[in-house]
């Protein structure tokens, strides 16, 4: 294995140091990943929820709320919908709870038993037949035309709430659609997960409880007096987003500029910072001949931000985040709006509790559905998992304490490995509703009963998929062989529709090429598709979808169905299509190479290292756990461990002044060959905690030994 560090700029390390003030191998480690713009290593060291996107960029969110808030005042019956996986049932749960707190008559239903993936017409026929008039689609809906048609035939309106990318750029026949891969949608995050559209609905609603604010124009106009001339700005906000600006400065201005300014202010409520101040200096522009009727914003502001007051503009605007991540000048307008709604999250918070109260399944649902941690996608998962941590939904604590969760720092290594694979397992096994159930119990009889049939469920799954894994494992290699190692297609006839997913995941992670697992349920077949991110799913879909019935998802998981008849024809067709140009996608991937963040010498190993390493949770999509080099250690001692064959090692380094315990995976083998008890070797290595007997210890996960 080669071990890779990109060389980096050390000047540009000393400029993320002096600006941000941070530790100087946090600083090499970003700028080695690409960090390096203010915007994006602000989600790295913030969790604070003002640095999240405003919902209402959405261009389609003000309607969605108009709707929703229909419901609520017709008294009508409202259905949410939801995939049967972990996103979807998150999704489902949070906007459910949501719509029944805001009195609104809804039901909710997932799919089970042999339902097919997304709106189907009998969902949309069974919804008429029990007097729903709007059904609210999460994590799916997108793709669903056929059953949206019905639907609109049946005078029932549709919501659509989903993440997936749409078919060929074409829409389903309702304009009630926010999902943040729709071209032109307005929204600049398209790494949402569904139940990360879900809560920025939910954030929006809570907003629209504001008379005062919802669907209001609010005009913010600031004099800054700089010693050289007047700078005047003004600004336009709606629904908190900002729509337009004017900047005006008096020492290179003419008469025409303050028309455009008189204009620009015109009918509007002008709020302010500071009366007294600030009409001083607008007279001074206008003339005594002309009274600007403005609201001071001030003394409210400084009510409600207390550790405000006192402080003046310029000191304020020296000390502001905002300014510190922001690209551009930063102005004393753009600190009054940003206090502005802080102030309204603030005074308003018990509005915005369902929307903090959703974060720890928001978190759930990101980390299940691999969406990149990046930007406010890190937000939405560091603040989540704080309450996830502290989660007072009584069915998901009996479900952490199975799994000897309750109590624990929960990470996203613990979603991803642990609590989001018992989960998924219900839809898998056709019982999606289950998962729903759990999260959504608050019965204490009853949780733990739920809790004790979900984990049984993962039990049984895991059996099933073990077996069957048996049973293909030689059909894998003659496959890989068959489609020139680009790509593995497997249809057997023993294979369950709910692991053909986890199978794909752990043939791809093995063969490293994309992989495509059919199953097969009376006449009909399901696939699973799972990749590295390196398969253009669509240009596949486009070349295969004459023989298929439905399909969609991502580059790294997607999903179809079609005919038994049609198989033949589809695997001749993969055939056909395996070179064809642009298919696979080029990726950074390489198993050869083991990409290495920082050096670290043998004197500064030491138990505060971990403190760097969390500075980059939460891990996953997009965001690696942190790699790092240390020379000449010297191994104490080495132990073979694991059950029957003792393949791996558990090892103790000498680094300096500590002594650190490391496990080596699937390494017994080279004891005796590459490095033996007693030898000086460079070891590449991750720092993690190890959780045993109660207590918490920090270990090496050793990635590979050069002696």
């Amino acid at each position: 294995m080669i071990w890779d560090k990109t060389d980096i700029d050390p000047t540009m390390v000393r400029s993320l140091i002096n600006r941000f003030g941070i530790d100087p191998l946090v600083a090499s480690i970003l700028v080695r990943r690409g960090v390096t713009e203010p915007e994006d290593i602000k989600y790295f060291l913030e969790s604070d929820l003002r640095y999240l996107y405003n919902p209402f960029l959405f261009n389609e969110m003000e309607d969605v709320i108009d709707r929703i808030q229909m419901s609520r005042e017709e008294g009508e019956k409202v259905l949410v919908f939801g995939d049967k996986d972990v996103d979807g049932v998150t999704s489902s749960v949070i906007l459910y709870e949501t719509l029944k707190e805001y009195n609104i008559d809804v039901s909710w239903t997932v799919p089970t038993g042999n339902d097919s993936y997304g709106l189907s017409e009998k969902i949309v026929e069974d919804a008429y037949n029990g007097d729903i008039s709007l059904i609210i689609t999460v994590d799916c809906g997108i793709s669903a035309f056929e059953a949206i048609k019905k639907a609109k035939n049946y005078g029932i309106d549709v919501i659509i709430l989903d993440h997936h990318n749409p078919r060929d750029g074409k829409l389903p026949d309702t304009d009630l659609i926010i999902n943040p891969k729709i071209e032109n949608c307005g929204y600049p995050n398209i790494n949402l997960a569904a139940c990360g559209v879900v809560s920025k609905v939910i954030w929006a609603l809570s907003l629209s409880k504001i008379d005062s604010l919802y669907k209001s124009t609010l005009c913010f106009l600031h004099v800054e007096d700089t010693g050289k001339g007047l700078i005047i700005e003004a600004v336009k906000l709606y629904n908190l987003v900002q729509v337009s600006q004017m900047r005006i400065d008096t020492s290179d201005t003419n008469n025409q500029s303050l028309s455009n300014l008189v204009d620009f202010l015109k009918g509007q409520t002008i709020l302010i910072f500071n009366e007294k101040e600030q009409k001083k200096l607008l007279k001074s522009v206008f003339g005594h001949s002309v009274d600007v009727n403005a609201f001071d914003i001030k003394p409210e502001i400084e009510r409600v931000l207390s550790g405000i007051k006192g402080a003046d503009l310029s000191s304020l605007n020296n000390q502001s985040k905002m300014r510190l991540y922001s690209n551009r000048q930063y102005t004393q307008l753009d600190l009054i709006v940003n206090l502005f709604i802080t102030y309204v999250e603030r005074r308003y918070s018990d509005y915005f509790q369902p929307f903090t109260n959703a974060l720890d399944l928001v978190a759930l649902g990101t980390v299940a559905d691999l969406m990149e941690l990046k930007g406010e996608n890190r937000i939405l998962v560091k603040k989540g998992l704080e309450i996830l941590c502290r989660t007072e939904r009584e069915g998901l604590q009996a479900l952490l304490l199975k799994l000897n969760l309750l109590g624990k720092n929960i990470t996203s290594k613990e979603i991803s490995w642990v609590l989001a694979p018992v989960i998924n397992s219900a839809g898998r096994m056709k019982k999606a509703d289950l998962a729903a159930k759990v999260l959504l119990c608050e019965e204490r009889d009853l949780k733990n009963k739920l809790a004790l049939e979900i984990v049984a469920l993962n039990k049984e799954r895991k059996s099933i998929s073990e077996n069957i894994w048996t049973d293909i494992y030689e059909d894998l290699h003659q496959s890989y062989e068959e489609f020139n190692k680009k790509l593995i297609v497997i249809f057997h006839r023993n294979m369950l529709k709910g692991v053909t997913g986890i199978i794909a995941s752990r043939a791809q992670a093995i063969f490293s090429v994309p992989v495509i697992i059919i199953a097969k349920e009376n006449d009909e077949l399901t696939g699973s598709i799972r990749s590295a991110g390196n398969l253009n799913i669509q240009l596949l879909f486009n070349k295969t979808e004459d023989l298929l019935q439905e399909w969609g998802g991502h580059n790294s998981a997607a999903g179809f169905k079609l005919k038994y008849s049609n198989l033949t024809k589809l695997i001749n067709r993969f055939h056909s299509v395996l070179n064809i140009k642009d298919l696979f996608i080029k990726t950074d991937v390489d198993s050869s190479r083991l990409k290495v963040d920082a050096y670290i010498p043998k004197e500064y190993l030491n138990p505060d290292i971990i403190k760097v390493c969390d500075t980059f949770e939460p891990y996953g999509e997009g965001n690696d756990l942190l790699v790092f080099v240390t020379k000449e250690v010297k191994i104490l001692d080495i132990n073979f461990v694991g059950k029957g064959e003792k393949n791996h090692l558990k090892l103790l380094f000498e680094a300096g002044e500590y002594k650190w315990p490391g496990i080596f995976w699937n390494s017994a083998n080279r004891v005796g060959i590459d490095f033996t008890k007693g030898d000086l070797v460079d070891i590449a290595y991750r720092v993690e905690r190890n959780f045993y007997g109660g207590n918490e210890t920090l270990q090496l996960n050793v990635l590979d030994i050069l002696k």
